[in-house]
């Protein structure tokens, strides 16, 4: 334990002095938004300029579709909009726009449409209950299924033991899928349900918790066989990251094919530092849940990003996600405006935010940590952290389910940067299962590698996946 502090530590203190002498993030974000004009039908694409930039390039797809495609436009590294005319009221396009120029190449995406119509059938979900809660928060999921059902989910209820083996809850996900997987597309775990490990991986670059690592994409992945034969590593300083043949961990440190389900999960489960008693704190989550969908309370429609890691890539999932679903106007960063994330959360809200930093399983330097979700209310509904250590979260009072354990309205977190998340469907409407879903099987399509991550088995959302952006009240 002590030569574990000892590596946090160092990961907290030395990593710091790097960022100031590397190219900061803002280099490789391309920060776009959108105008639309229904008559004659367009699109204008704004982003924000780079100094250094010497072009811009524009590409355009269907969304859904898997390939780019020849650019739309070649622009000068002067010019920060063009507009797309040869565009239909009623469809959905997807751009990409890159910078190229200067100290690094940069990317933006965006989903954009005029009068594209509102989607009344979400498909078929999968809600899987840790029994431990069945009793004492009937009224609390009741009432979370009627919200879901409002929102176009059909919704398919099972409670489990949380003692079920995973093989056993995955056969129970395999079944409701096979019954319809053309309408099946979606999983909710709500509660201490059997975590999957997987894998030889540290992301993060700290080789004392090289192993397997939660992989809750297990369960979204419906076509694969995945093995426990061949990795045999016992080098992590947790006994949770050891792997070994025949344990009931996994191998596969990449997801072996697309993952099929969209995953998200809800674990308040040993949160000492937070409440020890975790039916309170899933039914205080099911509250702050409720009230969300139902517009009980307000967030001003902005974003958040203090970027620690100014040197690495890491902070793009905030800084090119944002723009599209506020505008990069109303996004305050610690680039340009000393954006310090506690200090705004706590004096004012913002529906978005992005923090990272120097980390340990309980905290991010620079950022918080899960004592700070304990203390104090942080005013945001979606939030994204990384650092080293606390993307494998399944331990106690563990950072990335601090937020979802807190008081804050916080509804969703994931371990953004590592890899960086395609988020930008959100912005049009679509829940934030499916951008888990993208930033999953994405393996090129949208510029998101760090450290070897992409595809990695680690990646995962703590939160209900059928939230959306825009809520319902």
């Amino acid at each position: 334990k002590a030569l574990l502090f000892l590596i946090i530590l160092i990961a907290v203190i030395v990593i710091t002095p790097f960022q100031l002498i590397a190219q900061n993030n803002l280099d490789r974000s391309v920060r776009v938004s959108a105008v639309v004009t229904e008559s004659p039908a367009s699109i204008t694409l704004n982003w924000v300029l780079h100094a250094d930039a010497t072009g811009y390039t524009i590409y355009r797809k269907a969304k859904g579709a898997s390939f780019w495609g020849s650019p739309k436009a070649t622009l000068t590294g002067t010019t920060n909009t063009w507009t797309d005319n040869a565009v239909i009221v009623g469809n959905t396009y997807e751009y990409r726009i890159d910078k190229s120029g200067g100290a690094a190449t940069g990317y933006g995406y965006i989903l954009s449409g005029i009068k594209v119509a509102a989607t009344h059938s979400r498909g078929k979900m999968l809600l899987l209950i840790d029994d431990t809660y069945t009793t004492p928060l009937a009224t609390e999921i009741d009432r979370l299924i009627a919200d879901m059902r409002g929102d176009g989910w059909q919704v398919i209820r099972k409670d489990i033991s949380r003692t079920l083996p995973v093989p056993d809850v995955k056969d129970i996900i395999k079944t409701e899928y096979n019954a319809d997987p053309t309408n099946f597309n979606t999983l909710f775990i709500l509660g201490h349900i059997a975590v999957p490990y997987s894998g030889n991986i540290y992301p993060d670059g700290h080789p004392d918790h090289q192993g397997a690592w939660p992989a809750d994409v297990y369960y979204a992945e419906m076509n694969s066989t995945w093995t426990d034969v061949t990795v045999n590593n016992t080098v992590a300083n947790r006994p949770e990251n050891d792997n070994i043949p025949d344990d009931g961990k996994f191998d596969q440190s990449a997801i072996p094919s697309d993952v099929e389900l969209q995953v998200g999960r809800v674990d308040v489960y040993n949160m000492p530092s937070i409440n020890p008693d975790d039916v309170v704190l899933m039914k205080q989550y099911l509250n702050k849940n409720h009230a969300f969908r139902t517009g009980a309370f307000t967030v001003q429609r902005r974003g958040l990003v203090d970027d620690n890691f100014m040197g690495y890539n890491i902070a793009i999932t905030g800084l090119r996600n944002f723009p599209p679903m506020f505008d990069a106007a109303n996004v305050v960063d610690n680039y340009v405006n000393g954006a310090d994330y506690v200090t705004l959360l706590t004096a004012g809200d913002y529906l978005f935010t992005y923090g990272c930093g120097g980390g340990w399983y309980q905290g991010a330097s620079g950022v918080a940590s899960t004592g700070t979700w304990a203390t104090d209310s942080l005013k945001t509904v979606f939030t994204s952290l990384a650092g080293s250590y606390f993307g494998d979260w399944d331990n106690a009072d563990a950072f990335l389910r601090a937020p979802l354990a807190s008081k804050s309205p916080t509804l969703i977190n994931f371990w953004g940067g590592i890899p960086h998340w395609p988020i930008h469907y959100f912005a049009m409407g679509d829940p934030i299962g499916l951008c888990t879903k993208l930033s999953q099987n994405n393996g090129g399509l949208y510029d998101g590698n760090f450290n070897g991550a992409q595809r990695s088995i680690h990646i995962a959302l703590m939160g209900d996946p059928t939230l959306r952006l825009h809520n319902m009240g």
